[in-house]
């Protein structure tokens, strides 16, 4: 039987944020968002930016209204398990638009894809790993899930380093 991850996240909502636990049956947050259910349950929920201070014991989210969720708790690494079940992929510093924020992280590309391709997906969410806020590079990197229907631009970062 596996084992239940419980995942601290901060989830970016275009009305507030809010912080929590995810408690999962995946190692990778990125793949619990990716099931299909139209929700997901966050618990000891506690609010911020936008709304005056409020906590909850759960909260249901919508997926579809998630502009992205920081993985709270990731390196950004998987684990050797994880790394035996993925398609090769070549990692592209990049700054994301998505929403009122502006992400810079490795995104990851199928091995010879571009960029290009990362419209073309059919996943909701896209993860950034080794992610900051565009101007708080100094913040601790985290691996941050973008719901791609929020994505508005997507840049060849000019710092490129990987």
């Amino acid at each position: 039987m596996a084992g239940i991850f419980n995942k601290e996240v901060e989830v970016y909502l275009s009305f507030a944020t809010l912080r929590g636990t995810i408690a999962t049956r995946h190692a990778r947050l990125s793949d619990h968002l990716l099931t299909f259910d139209e929700t997901f349950t966050l618990k000891n929920v506690k609010s911020g930016r936008g709304t005056s201070s409020l906590s909850a014991e759960t909260a249901l989210v919508y997926k579809r209204l998630v502009i992205l969720v920081a993985d709270l708790g990731s390196d950004g690494q998987d684990t050797v398990d994880a790394q035996l079940f993925r398609v090769e992929r070549e990692p592209h510093r990049v700054i994301v638009g998505a929403g009122p924020f502006w992400v810079r992280g490795d995104i990851h590309i199928v091995r010879g894809g571009d960029l290009e391709t990362v419209g073309l997906g059919t996943t909701r969410f896209v993860p950034l790993t080794g992610a900051t806020f565009v101007g708080q590079e100094g913040a601790e990197p985290a691996t941050f899930i973008v719901n791609r229907e929020h994505i508005g631009c997507l840049l060849i970062d000019p710092r490129e380093t990987v």
